[in-house]
């Protein structure tokens, strides 16, 4: 389970739900109101951020848990309220080891009752979360080196730390350690230093040896790219390349030892090589069915496999950054979400106001830049240039539904 929310419509309902086990649990915890003292209030976040279940942690204010875990009343009976922007603060304030967990927080009506949740997200790579320097605020010390985190229904204690074997397990997240090969394969890629010209692992490979890698500290990935000769589908995100006459696909294989554990395929743009993007469709709302004219479209996920192996070539190891201009091409034509839940609750959006849509693809003035360059080998596919107009409208729109939902927490 990996809970990240970007659709606070379903808060009230699960907020409801958890108050009704009559307990609290791992990654969520029940506050009558708002700390007084910041250091509770800071021993809690980093608690929840690094949560056992691996998940978003719920720091639920205004849920008596001495009075039935039922909601504590209004606004005011919160006692000092904070906003997102104040508890970013208090937390940037604070000296981490390895950057500070990602907080926001989000208030909902609990059956006519005011209750704020804090959603306290984590960034594996910087787990565990700890302070290098104590912090203290009255009576209470969060302490530097210390790692805390929740047992069951109970946090750490703040004078003291994770048991070693808690501590082990934070720390294979760190390091990876508790992923499967492909789950270890984005966090891998994202280190272009470490990845070096190998032979090939297979002998049918050989003839590509230049695009042959190897890891350095874990030699048993490698991957090899190859070209698909006879591929000669046009896709709207080769157009990322100022240069684009025709299309030039090569697949990336990627083995753990001699087992091949993903295939990704993809196409050169001059000289930066783009994973083809994950295909998603689109249609009026108004239809339970999708319609044999359901817009299809194109994008990534932040921290990808795709994102991180695109990424890889822009490394001074590598081709180096001579394209980056291709990369901010491609982010104006193929929306890039940060995660599934920020996908699926944008699509809904925009199929709620197919209208808008429709009338910004017409008027869409970035793909007319594109279009203009197309060679006449290219502008006679119809489907091409629709794609694309249709598919830079939506990274407007992804930047406008951020701000709107930005402004409404």
């Amino acid at each position: 389970m990996n809970l990240k929310y970007t659709d606070d419509g379903t808060l009230p309902e699960l907020v409801a739900n958890l108050a009704s086990l009559k307990r609290e649990g791992i990654y969520w915890d029940f506050k009558r109101e708002w700390h007084d003292n910041k250091a509770d209030l800071l021993h809690d976040i980093i608690c929840m951020a690094n949560n056992p279940a691996e998940t978003t942690g719920l720091l639920i204010i205004g849920v008596d848990e001495e009075a039935g875990y039922e909601p504590t009343g209004d606004a005011d009976a919160l006692g000092k309220r904070l906003v997102t922007q104040n508890l970013v603060d208090i937390l940037r304030s604070k000296k981490w080891a390895d950057g500070m967990p990602r907080i926001r927080i989000a208030t909902i009506d609990l059956r006519g009752a005011c209750v704020d949740v804090v959603l306290v997200d984590h960034d594996k790579d910087a787990m565990p979360y700890y302070l290098v320097e104590d912090y203290r605020d009255g009576g209470s010390t969060v302490r530097a080196g210390a790692i805390y985190t929740r047992d069951a229904d109970s946090n750490t204690p703040k004078n003291g730390t994770a048991t070693p074997l808690a501590a082990e397990r934070l720390w294979r997240r760190h390091f990876g350690l508790d992923k499967t090969p492909l789950e270890r394969l984005p966090q891998l890629l994202k280190d272009p230093s470490k990845w070096k010209h190998t032979l090939p692992v297979l002998a049918r490979d050989e003839e590509y040896c230049g695009y042959c890698f190897h890891h350095v500290d874990f030699p048993e990935f490698t991957f090899v790219r190859k070209p698909e000769e006879d591929w000669d589908a046009v896709e709207y995100f080769m157009l990322a390349s100022p240069f684009f006459s025709h299309p030039s696909w090569w697949t990336c294989y990627f083995y753990y030892h001699q087992t091949m554990i993903y295939q990704m395929p993809g196409a050169y743009s001059d000289h930066l090589w783009i994973p083809a993007p994950t295909i998603s469709t689109l249609h009026d709302h108004c239809y339970a069915v999708p319609p044999e004219d359901a817009h299809f479209y194109m994008y990534y996920l932040e921290g990808s496999i795709e994102r991180a192996a695109m990424m890889f070539e822009l490394d001074e190891s590598k081709e180096g950054p001579s394209a980056l201009e291709e990369v901010r091409w491609l982010d104006s034509l193929v929306p890039t979400y940060k995660d599934e839940g920020e996908r699926i609750a944008f699509e809904r959006w925009v199929e709620s106001n197919w209208g808008m849509f429709l009338e910004r693809c017409k008027n869409q003035t970035l793909f007319r830049r594109v279009s203009e360059k197309l060679p006449d080998s290219i502008k006679r596919y119809e489907s091409v240039e629709r794609r694309a107009r249709e598919s830079a409208t939506l990274v407007d729109l992804l930047k406008e539904y951020r701000a709107l939902h930005t402004e409404e927490r």
